[in-house]
């Protein structure tokens, strides 16, 4: 394979960074491994068998963004330290994933009839035990008025890194507190943030389930309402 050495230099001068290396290097990186790959001549060991073969000893240092500097390169593979993750090691796991939105597509909205669990549309999230999913439930009444009712933890559903299900009303009717509030609620409100470790939380972000029969959303003033 042959580099381009002047182009790059002319990159280099007419930018003043570095920041497209990156791309370029991961572009190169899996040219390599593709040839590798395919060229039977390169996986051959030397005669004495005992030094690795051409692609074995790419293999050991071509990893992806050289493993972030947060872990070893292991014949292609990143194996992370301590405390980091993902394919390239970048990803740090006591941090909190972040959260953009709960059920995007309905703009925030659920239909009770249908409610079961929240769409989280975030980045970073991670499939383990410890993705947790922290949920305060909100009583609105049809003049507004907000009343707190409880905060519970759930399981979190790993379905990719930008997306989790949080089961939301699953045996709701155990869980609601009796009392006169309950009598007078018009929408409930759940504000949801998530947890890749179990200890540090995302932001929270709400999703309002109504009862898409009788009731609507308007946009007063810019705030939300719910009206019949």
């Amino acid at each position: 394979m042959c580099f381009n050495y002047n182009v790059m230099v002319r990159r280099l001068m007419l930018t003043g960074t570095l920041d497209w290396a990156e791309a370029t290097r991961d572009s190169i990186r899996s040219s390599c491994m593709k040839e590798i790959t395919a060229n039977k001549t390169l996986q051959k060991k030397e005669e004495n068998g005992t030094a690795p073969s051409v692609m074995e000893t790419i293999q050991r240092i071509a990893c992806p963004n050289e493993c972030s500097e947060k872990g070893q390169c292991v014949k292609g593979n990143c194996v992370c330290i301590n405390g980091y993750g993902s394919s390239d090691c970048s990803l740090d796991l006591n941090a909190p994933p972040e959260v953009n939105g709960i059920n995007i597509d309905e703009g925030g909205i659920c239909d009770v009839e249908h409610c079961e669990k929240a769409y989280v549309s975030g980045d970073d999230f991670i499939d383990s035990l410890d993705l947790k999913c922290r949920i305060q439930k909100i009583s609105i009444d049809s003049s507004g008025h907000r009343t707190e009712e409880e905060t519970f933890y759930v399981q979190g559903h790993h379905e990719s890194l930008f997306e989790v299900h949080c089961p939301i009303l699953q045996d709701q009717s155990r869980r609601r507190k009796r009392s006169t509030s309950d009598d007078k609620t018009f929408v409930v409100e759940f504000k949801i943030s998530v947890t890749n470790t179990g200890k540090m939380y995302s932001s929270a972000h709400s999703l309002f389930v109504l009862d898409a029969e009788c009731q609507d959303v308007a946009n007063v003033s810019g705030e939300t309402r719910f009206v019949l």
